[in-house]
């Protein structure tokens, strides 16, 4: 585990020893007082207990560490949360904590929520599981036309697991490259695994003008999909050339159609939605009108829904 001296809060306050493991929200460095604390770090176990912390970028040092994020309650990061050696991060709760990371930047830096390896680092995990709820917001407003913002980026692996979830929105609105690589709301130079109950939300729609392209999920090995109790995904297609299509999930892949809920692609010119929920799927089909229902916003003819499930009829005028 990352030493106490390696583990920074609030963007530039370090924990040390001896017995310097807490932070209260405001004050100029960590100290030594258990009882008053939004933060606190136990270098024995690990273990960052997050307790309606409000602060700046928590960094966590070591090569290749491993640092367990536990929240309580309702915790925010203006800045980010990595692990600067390329450790693993671990973000989990007990209690559905939140943790909320809002990042907006200009400059030539890539613009992150969470982040383990970045460069030429060639290490670093990130596992968001438990019942924790992970919101992340981040912009690129660089001018340069290829920048770069991530809401999640790991150099080997991302995991989302038990019933955790996640809610990223990325943007990159002034880009012009139509590679597609720098606008995605979970990017993993290895695999992401999604086996959760839990909720995910990805929006990567605002990703540049229309010489540009996006993926909501961008493994560089692959996506393991097992299964999601919800997650929708929004990215940006080029709106002329078809050779830069995006995607919700870079390769193509998607949840077990036998298992999930799966809605085709809604495009509303350069913008993309799809959805997909665990449960056995009942296809809908409307002739002489349009449908809209929980995982299809938008009228359609058909669309996939679980049992329960309101679904909205609109008949063509005759």
């Amino acid at each position: 585990y990352p030493a106490a001296s390696e583990v920074l809060v609030d963007g530039n306050k370090y924990f040390g020893e001896p017995g310097c493991y807490y932070f209260k929200n405001g004050a100029s460095a960590c100290s030594k007082d258990p009882n008053n604390y939004n933060a606190y770090y136990n270098p024995n176990t690990g273990v960052l207990t997050l307790d309606g912390y409000n602060g700046g970028s928590i960094v966590a040092g070591g090569t290749k560490s491993k640092i367990t994020v536990e929240l309580v309650g309702n915790n925010s990061i203006n800045g980010s949360l990595k692990s600067a050696g390329g450790g693993n991060i671990t973000v989990t709760s007990s209690s559905g904590g939140t943790l909320s990371i809002t990042q907006a930047i200009s400059n030539t830096n890539a613009a992150f929520g969470i982040e383990t390896g970045f460069g030429n680092i060639p290490t670093g995990n990130v596992t968001i599981t438990g019942s924790a709820k992970v919101i992340i917001d981040v912009t690129h407003n660089g001018m340069r036309g290829y920048e770069k913002a991530y809401g999640i980026f790991t150099k080997e692996n991302i995991t989302i697991s038990e019933n955790a979830s996640v809610d990223i929105t990325c943007a990159t609105p002034n880009n012009t490259e139509a590679l597609g690589s720098y606008c995605n709301g979970l990017r993993a130079e290895k695999n992401v695994t999604i086996e959760t109950d839990g909720k995910i939300k990805i929006d990567a729609t605002t990703a540049g003008d229309n010489g540009t392209q996006s993926f909501g999920i961008y493994p560089v090995g692959k996506a393991i999909l097992t299964k999601v109790g919800n997650m929708e995904v929004q990215w940006k297609k080029h709106k002329t050339n078809t050779s830069y299509p995006g995607g919700a999930v870079y390769k193509g892949t998607s949840f077990d159609a036998n298992t999930h809920a799966i809605n085709a692609v809604d495009m509303d010119e350069t913008k993309c939605y799809a959805s997909y929920r665990h449960g056995t799927p009942y296809e809908v089909t409307v002739e002489n009108g349009e449908l809209t229902g929980p995982g299809v916003p938008n009228a359609k003819k058909r669309g996939n829904f679980l049992a329960g499930d309101t679904v909205n009829l609109t008949a063509h005028p005759r």
